[in-house]
């Protein structure tokens, strides 16, 4: 992985990455705030 961030890498980290928070962040909340 690059420290220094480039416009292409950083964009296609940013599409892989963005449907991982997605699912992490549903997960998050749903082991946090129950069910929903």
């Amino acid at each position: 992985m690059h420290l220094i961030c480039e416009p292409l890498a950083c964009f296609r980290a940013h599409l892989v990455c963005r449907r991982w928070c997605f699912v992490k962040d549903k997960m998050d909340k749903k082991s946090r705030w129950g069910p929903w």
